[in-house]
């Protein structure tokens, strides 16, 4: 049978990250779930207002929802900045929310090896420059990791950094974070309770990896979030008895809510060389021929040299003496080195002359099966790294491993029938049991594949099966997996095949991982053969750079529909697949062919001069321009509609006026102030096919709230002295207090304040000296304090605090062990209420804006508070707050002179009123006693129609 590898090499990878941000001390300290002290309040996500608000900002972006998640956010660019990470930080500022989590609890670590917060995307040969930048972040909840949810952002490398891609596995936790202690830790759970149930079987068998997580679900599957451990068990020994399950257990239970085997093998086999086995199937199948040992290693001495991929090697300096040569398959070579773990490796040694030729070849006499698979697993581990590379030269853990850290490769292990991947190493088997020797070309490849899953930041299941399929099918040219594996007629699965999506069972093919993989790998497969037809020169790098870089992109087991937007968003060539892709036809018919077809091309582009108001006079219509064009189809003239509702309430529709072809004047009724309206536009095709802005309406709409826009209640700016209190009752820091000054920038502390020019004052917590040291004057010893004069919000309509903060706390010996709660109180500071737990490290200013309703009931005796510490040990902390406002909708409308009649518009009727008192002061719109043409110069230049 063929088992699977290990998956957790990638977990336990993330964990020991997320051990060291944390911090020991931390670790060691705090309260935990359940134990009535120090609560976070309850901030329950308002994912629809969240998303309503995303689509009002970026009409051209859409969602993929899997399984009521959105796992990716695609479309037209719906964000940019001056840097990738300027981009994915605005994204994640305004919209975390509409992705069910909150952006303080986004962290910048990446779901590859080791946490790698940035990876290189899709490398152009034409420009050589990558094309993509890809940024990775982790949900993690007052330090605690969210069990295998993360987020990746791809951003466009050119001017604005373009975000185009948003792939998504996060968890909405609804109101579980108001349950935790500030900073939970392990230390405060039993192991033996955790770990009962784990090990039960094997008394023996202690734990390993543990860490606190939060579980909320895997895959497609949810769970009802809490506290739980991850940790490893291991059983047997090494060989094909041996089991390493990943567990996921309640913390004060034992209770087993995820469990998984760690040891990916396969149903695969393969062999390779010196005299290499030629061809694509296994070495009973084929003769073998001479072949180059890519980058293999020759020692003479203590200097060790690589050849280049042909074999051929240079030893740089052998001085004028003989030289004693040595390539030996288990030093191996750059990127690779082989263990022969039924025998000795294959060695070779020669003392060669200065100035000399030192030919050196293994497998000579091609009798021994164990050295012809050491041979054929050590050329064809390079040729699909070579492979990976060529699409990526950065990619994660892949590209580092080389020389002391090169890849370890196992053949003769001990069984049949069989090859794995056990994250360090693959390994395969000798001939036997009706099975040929697994060491051989696409069986190598399929076995590296899994490699390439695991480093690419991805869980394994069907898809990493499907994944190593598509390695050994691309390489080899040809469709059939393993040729040779039992026998030489026949391989063991198929590429080219007509497996179908079933989201109840994952595939028709099945669902047992092997058989339900063939879906992505049939996909590709078939693409690939689209591609040969329309684009025969290029056909080989598009499809290995698309399936190579995708795996940066995806994220779980699971093979579904998203996959298919994450290959048209690598093919795209301008931040917008909704209009199609260079590739569109090939990659969306490839994978039509086995149910999972990509977002269609939307038929017609609508284009709104104006853009979406936020706010609209109320208890009139709104007039909207929209103009209507075709992408993939002719728009029919005429046919433009409107559709409107309040509340919940359904969708009611009326034509728009066509005041040109296909460009239309909406009239949007606006109800009373302070109330939204919902809307959306719709127009058809000369087919009578409906296309609609945004693109998914109704599930998704346009958002106007009646309203005369917004009034500033109270405005700080901290240029002069105000009301602002530094320090409270349990202040105990000893240095870093706040302080309002003129910022000295450092790598923790900013620059300028936030004010545009000409201000330069802002509160920051302490002020060093220009040159002096990074900790010169940050926060030590524990929490300093500042806090607002009281506001008066009582009366006013729908009341927000918005203000500008900096937070750094990722320097020092035990960095991020900290964080920045931000309160509100309506009672004068009798009680506080926590805005939000500021951890991010943005190295900027982050302006942020709260709905007081949210939080507290507005009153005339509001407050807001900073509490900013360190706590931990050896920590960096910054913090800075800048520009605070307090703001109101505003009602009343603004007085606007040429409105005669204050009917809030300016049309006709003022036109009358003006002309009619033409001469006289009637319709005196400037204000200078007579009515004239410079007063009709205004009125028609303030006309609303």
């Amino acid at each position: 049978m063929i088992t699977r590898a290990y998956v957790g090499i990638l977990f336990a990878a993330t964990t020991l990250v997320f051990t060291v941000v944390n911090g020991a001390a931390v670790q060691a300290q705090g309260p935990v779930q359940g134990s009535g002290t120090a609560k976070l309040p309850t901030q329950v996500i308002d994912v629809a207002t969240a998303r309503a608000d995303f689509f009002n900002a970026n009409p051209g972006a859409d969602l993929f929802e899997r399984g009521n998640r959105i796992t990716r956010v695609f479309g037209q660019a719906f964000s940019h900045g001056k840097s990738p990470d300027q981009s994915a930080s605005a994204f994640i500022r305004d919209h975390a929310d509409a992705l069910g989590v909150r952006s303080a609890d986004l962290l910048p670590f990446g779901a590859f090896p080791d946490a790698i917060h940035s990876v290189d995307v899709y490398w152009d040969e034409a420009t050589e420059s990558f094309r993509f930048t890809l940024l990775g972040y982790s949900q993690v909840v007052e330090g605690v990791p969210v069990f295998r949810s993360a987020l990746k952002l791809l951003m466009r490398n050119e001017p604005g950094f373009p975000l185009v891609l948003a792939s998504a596995d996060l968890r909405n936790l609804g109101e579980f974070p108001s349950t935790l202690a500030a900073r939970p830790t392990l230390a405060s759970f039993d192991r033996k309770t955790w770990s009962s149930q784990a090990i039960q079987f094997a008394a023996t068998v202690q734990p390993t990896d543990a860490q606190l997580v939060i579980f909320a679900g895997a895959d497609d599957t949810p769970s009802t979030p809490t506290l739980a451990v991850s940790f490893i068990v291991e059983r047997g020994v090494a060989g094909p008895g041996l089991s390493k399950m990943l567990y996921v257990a309640e913390a004060t239970t034992g209770k087993i809510l995820f469990e998984e085997e760690q040891i990916c093998n396969l149903d695969i086999t393969g062999t390779v060389k010196a005299y290499a086995t030629t061809g694509w199937g296994a070495d009973a199948c084929a003769v073998e021929a001479s072949a180059g040992l890519p980058y293999a290693a020759v020692t003479g001495g203590a200097v060790t040299s690589y050849a280049d991929v042909t074999g051929a090697f240079v030893v740089a300096n052998a001085g004028t003496g003989s030289l004693a040569l040595t390539s030996n398959l288990f030093v191996g070579g750059k990127y690779f080195k082989v263990d022969n773990v039924a025998g000795t490796e294959s060695t070779l040694t020669q003392t060669v002359a200065s100035g000399g030729v030192a030919p050196f070849f293994h497998n000579s006499a091609n009798t021994s099966e164990q050295e012809r698979a050491q041979v054929n697993a050590y050329i064809h581990a390079n040729v699909v790294r070579d492979f990976v590379m060529a699409a990526n030269p950065s990619y994660p853990v892949i590209s580092g491993q080389q020389n002391a850290t090169a890849f370890q490769v196992n053949v003769a292990v001990t069984g049949t029938c069989n090859a794995f991947y056990d994250g360090p190493s693959i390994n395969f088997y000798s001939a036997g049991g009706g099975c040929n020797d697994t060491a051989f070309s696409t069986v190598v490849h399929h076995e590296f594949g899994h490699h390439v899953v695991a480093s690419g930041g991805s869980g394994q299941g069907a898809y990493g099966e499907g994944m190593g399929d598509v390695m050994g099918a691309l390489i080899s040219e040809n469709s059939s997996l393993g040729i040779g594996f039992q026998t030489c007629g026949t391989g063991i699965r198929n590429s080219s095949n007509s497996c179908m999506f079933d989201s109840a069972g994952c595939s028709s093919c099945g669902s047992e991982i092997h058989a339900c993989g063939q879906l992505i790998s049939g996909c590709v497969w078939n693409a690939r053969t689209s591609l040969l037809v329309s684009d025969p020169t290029t056909f080989r790098v598009l499809i290995r750079n698309l399936a190579v870089n995708s795996v940066l992109l995806h994220t779980g087991t699971t093979i579904a529909g998203d996959i298919t937007i994450d290959y048209l968003t690598l093919d795209d060539d301008n931040g917008n697949i909704g209009d199609g892709t260079p590739h569109y036809n090939q990659i969306n018919n490839a994978f039509s062919l086995h149910g999972l077809p990509g977002p269609a091309v939307v038929p017609l582009k609508f284009t709104i001069p104006s853009g979406i108001p936020t706010f609209a006079t109320p208890n009139t219509n709104l007039p909207i321009i929209v103009q209507v064009s075709a992408l993939s189809s002719q728009p029919q003239p005429d046919t433009g509609k409107l559709y409107w509702r309040t509340g919940t309430s359904a969708f009611q529709s009326m034509g728009m006026t066509q005041t040109a072809t296909n460009v239309y004047t909406a009239q949007v009724p606006m109800s009373a102030c302070g109330t939204p309206v919902d809307y959306y536009f719709e127009a058809k095709t000369i087919t009578n096919a409906v296309s609609t802005t945004p693109a998914n309406a109704p599930t998704s709409f346009y958002t106007t709230t009646g309203g005369f826009g917004e009034t500033i209640v109270a405005s700080d700016t901290f240029e002069s002295v105000g009301g602002w209190t530094v320090g409270a009752t349990g202040d105990n820091a000893t240095s870093g207090l706040w302080t309002r000054v003129d910022p000295i920038g450092t790598a923790a502390q900013p620059e300028d304040d936030h004010t545009l020019a000409p201000g330069t004052m802002c509160y920051i917590t302490g002020q060093g000296t220009v040159g002096g040291a990074l900790g010169e004057q940050d926060i030590d010893g524990g929490t300093t304090t500042l806090t607002s004069p009281t506001f008066n919000v009582l009366g006013q309509s729908d009341p927000r605090v918005k203000f500008s903060r900096w937070y750094s706390n990722n320097t020092g010996s035990a960095p991020n062990a900290d964080s920045m709660p931000i309160q509100i109180s309506n009672d004068n500071g009798a009680t506080w209420v926590q805005l939000e737990l500021v951890t991010e490290n943005a190295t900027a200013w982050v302006q942020k804006t709260f709905r007081v309703a949210d939080f507290v009931t507005p009153t005339a005796t509001m407050r807001i508070r900073f509490l900013a510490s360190d706590l931990g040990s050896g920590s960096i902390v910054e913090a800075g707050v800048d520009d605070f406002q307090v703001t109101s909708l505003s009602c009343t409308p603004p007085f606007v002179p040429a409105d005669l009649n204050q009917d809030n518009r300016v049309d006709g009727a003022d036109l009358a009123t003006l002309l009619s008192s033409w001469g006289t002061s009637g319709g005196d719109v400037n204000h200078d006693g007579y009515t004239d043409g410079a007063d009709l110069s205004v009125l028609l230049s303030s006309w609303t129609g």
